[in-house]
């Protein structure tokens, strides 16, 4: 009987730290590489992503930290790298991001959709999450505000 009640205890204690090891925010914000050697910085601007999962979907946020002593305005195209090595891009013309940052500030995607176009929806590019590698963004550019 104890022997029942031991076991019984230890699977509801993994079960719970599974649950906080994998909850909805347990991704880490990870570099966008934005330049060919790897850089995470360009024209004052900083990017990262970090996937995560809202109403039961998988999605990308974005963030953009701006380090300039004035506004910027950001404008690109979201791309998808797979673990198959291939890039997936939207690149029509109405498929074009764009976001403006003041002086010393930053945006990020959320749940909330506070800023829609920092949360790309994974299925727009990929049929399955295990495919994903890497977010990146296609033709930033940067431009003061």
């Amino acid at each position: 009987m104890k022997r029942t009640i031991f076991t019984s205890l230890l699977l509801v204690i993994c079960l719970s730290a599974n649950s906080l090891i994998f909850s909805q925010n347990s991704s880490k914000w990870e570099p966008v590489f934005l330049t060919v050697s790897g850089g995470n910085y360009l024209d004052g601007v900083e990017v990262y992503f970090k996937t995560d999962i809202c109403n039961a979907e998988s999605v990308v946020f974005i963030k953009f930290i701006n380090k300039n002593d004035y506004a910027v305005k950001l404008s690109w195209f979201d791309a998808v790298f797979t673990n198959e090595s291939k890039w997936i891009h939207k690149d029509a013309p109405s498929e074009l991001q764009t976001i403006s940052l003041t002086a010393k500030s930053e945006k990020a995607g959320d749940c909330a959709s506070s800023n829609p176009q920092l949360t790309i929806k994974l299925k727009d590019f990929i049929d399955q999450f295990d495919h994903f590698k890497r977010f990146s963004t296609s033709k930033l550019t940067i431009s003061i505000d």
